[in-house]
């Protein structure tokens, strides 16, 4: 997934997630976060493990996302991390 910050289109931000359960989140190019995820469905779980805008140990994200054609909408279910909840909900996110 990408997005440009609303305040800040300059900056570019993806998640990507490999299909194998790790996910990692870069800003222009630059690891901010390494995890895991699991996902079933339209549910994705989501465990931040490293990076400087990693969430507190223990901190699992559940969320719902949508896709409808290349737009992706992700709604939180749980979360207690202010800042991946503010990230995932509000940016506008795009496939890759």
């Amino acid at each position: 997934m990408v997005a440009h910050p609303p305040d800040d289109h300059s900056s570019t931000v993806t998640v990507t997630f490999d299909g194998k359960g790790n996910v990692e989140g870069k800003v222009n190019d630059e690891r901010i976060v390494q995890g895991k995820y699991k996902s079933e469905g339209d549910r994705i779980e989501l465990l931040d493990q490293t990076g400087p805008m990693a969430c507190a140990a223990g901190q699992n994200g559940t969320y719902t996302r949508k896709v409808d054609w290349k737009k992706v909408v992700v709604t939180v279910i749980k979360d207690e991390c202010e800042a991946r909840v503010n990230a995932l909900t509000t940016f506008a996110w795009t496939m890759k």
